[in-house]
Order: structure tokens, then C-alpha cells, then sequence
């Protein structure tokens, strides 16, 4: 989805690369977090296979608690990334490092058990003062990567120890956009609820640094274009602008008509859509509706009055 956003050159290439380097990373079986094929020190391999016998047997032995491999990665990391509870916990009272950061991407153990949704691991691991606006390589916090796969207590528990609610990535995406794009309606609301910007639109940083403004769609826009009618419900009565435009002067009504979105149509011409907006090309919801052969939207936009 996003095509017909007309996003930027470089906020495009920014996206590929960090798809790209996942795919390829995955696809070599050289995983910075987890994999096999790095040569690891003997008390990080026990921690990623939750051997919690031998992780204290090695420590017992003189084992260096944050001994590193080649990417940074630290027995902590390892564990929790693979979701081994008893053996993170055991680290983390052995004096294991909250905060190193690998050099894959720059994450952290928190961002990964925020990730993976392990609330037992993110209460350690702030217990142990675990920096929660710290942010990875892709400008990703803790929070960020919660809110995008809806975990909505540790949302909470983040908050509670002071993320930033509005924090957003390198490409301009807010914790509110990337929850609001993949339908997590449990953690748009959370946010909306902590007081998150419903229309904030962080610029995109282009290659060379330079940040462009106002460049990304809205929450309500993404969320419109990808059919989201929970999230868009949570989102009007929160005062989102139901009219806001994107650069190209496309709004949330014209990309719910263009992918055939018929009940978001029918809420955001509830609230207060305008279907008669055009874009900067002259088109309106309804022109792009009746270009993708979306009948039942057509019929929705050329019916006089309530919808």
C-alpha cells in the first residue's frame, strides 16, 4: 500500500533498504539476534538455547556476563530476543548490561522484548534501568515497535517510565502511524488515551539529512487507505482532521474511495468528510472510486446527503 501517496524519492529508498536488508539478512542465515552461523561465545549460545544450567555454570567459571560477538550482541540480548524468561532474569541480577546496543540494528533488549510483547521481560529490564527512549538504527524506540504490534500494556508500562508518547522512526512514522497502519486498534487507543498528536506528521530525513516538511500522511489517511474503519473510528472523535490533505492534496476520503474501503467511506462522511477536495491533479474521492471500479463507493459518494 502507499502508492498513490506519492511519497518522496528518498523516503521510497530509505523504506527498500531497511525491507531489503531484513530480507537479505534472513535469507543468508546470518540474523544479527539468534542465529547459529556466528561464531558465539559459549555463555551467549547457552543463553539464546535457554540453557539456564550452563548459562551459570560459565558465570559460576568466571564467564564475563556482557561478553560480545561479532555483532555486539550480549547472553542478554540473546535470551531475551529468543524468550528465555528464567535465563534474562538470571543476567540481569548477575549485572548484565540493560543497554548495549548491537551494531545489526542498533537494538536493544528492551526494544526486543517491547517487540515480541514479553511485558515480564520489559518490567525487568526497566526495574534495571533500562533507558526507554533509547532508539535503534531505523530511529526506532521501544515504544515504537510496541505500538506497531499492539501490545497495549506495555505501551502503558513504557509510558509509566517515560517514553515519549509522539516518539517516531527515520522515516517520519509516529508510534500512532505505525500502530494506525497495521490495525492495532487496542494500541491507537492507548496512545490516543496518553495524550498521542492524532494529526502529527513528523518530517521524513531524505539521504542527505535534510527533513521534509509535513511530507508523511496522517494517521487517519493511513489508516483510511488501509481499510482500518476500527482505528479510523478511534481517531475522529479524538478530533483528527478529517480533511487534512497530503502533499499532493489527497485526503483520507480520496484514499479510502481509491482502494474500495466502503464502510471507512461511509464513517468518514459521518464525521465531516468532503467529498468535493481534489487533489492537485483534480481528482476527487469519487473520480478515484469510479478510475478503480469501486461501484459499491461510487453509488456511497453520488448520493445526495447522509450516507
Amino acid at each position: 500500500m502507499g502508492g498513490w501517496w506519492g511519497l518522496t524519492l528518498e523516503v521510497r529508498r530509505m523504506r527498500q533498504l531497511r525491507n531489503t536488508t531484513v530480507f537479505i539478512v534472513v535469507l543468508a542465515g546470518i540474523s544479527f539476534v539468534g542465529c547459529p552461523s556466528i561464531r558465539n561465545p559459549p555463555l551467549i549460545k547457552a543463553a539464546g538455547a535457554g540453557d539456564s544450567a550452563r548459562v551459570r555454570e560459565l558465570l559460576a567459571k568466571g564467564a564475563d556476563v556482557n561478553v560480545r560477538n561479532r555483532w555486539s550482541d550480549t547472553a542478554l540480548i540473546w535470551a531475551t530476543d529468543n524468550g528465555h524468561n528464567e535465563v534474562a532474569l538470571f543476567l540481569l541480577e548477575a549485572g548484565a548490561d540493560v543497554n548495549v546496543q548491537n551494531n545489526g540494528y542498533g537494538s536493544t533488549a528492551l526494544m526486543l522484548a517491547s517487540q515480541n510483547g514479553n511485558l515480564v521481560l520489559v518490567k525487568a529490564l526497566l526495574e534495571h534501568d533500562a533507558r526507554v527512549r533509547l532508539k535503534n538504527k531505523w530511529g526506532a524506540s521501544a515504544l515504537w515497535w510496541t505500538a506497531a504490534n499492539g501490545h497495549t500494556e506495555i505501551i502503558q508500562t513504557l509510558l509509566d517510565a517515560g517514553a515519549d508518547v509522539d516518539t517516531s522512526d527515520n522515516a517520519g512514522e509516529t508510534a500512532l502511524y505505525a500502530a494506525a497502519e497495521r490495525g492495532a486498534t487496542g494500541a491507537v487507543n492507548m496512545l490516543i488515551e496518553r495524550g498521542a498528536g492524532v494529526d502529527a506528521r513528523r518530517s521524513e530525513v531524505n539521504y542527505y539529512g535534510i527533513r521534509l516538511r509535513n511530507s508523511l500522511p496522517t494517521p487517519l489517511m493511513i489508516a483510511s487507505a488501509e481499510g482500518h474503519e476500527a482505528v479510523v473510528r478511534s481517531l475522529l472523535p479524538s478530533k483528527a482532521d478529517v480533511n487534512a490533505k497530503s502533499v499532493q492534496g489527497r485526503t483520507a476520503l480520496m484514499q479510502a474511495a481509491f482502494y474500495g474501503h466502503v464502510e471507512v467511506v461511509r464513517t468518514l462522511l459521518e464525521f465531516g468528510a468532503n467529498p468535493s477536495i481534489s487533489d492537485q491533479d483534480g481528482a476527487t474521492a469519487l473520480t478515484a472510486a469510479i478510475k478503480n471500479e469501486h461501484r459499491d463507493v461510487v453509488q456511497i459518494l453520488q448520493r445526495p446527503g447522509p450516507n
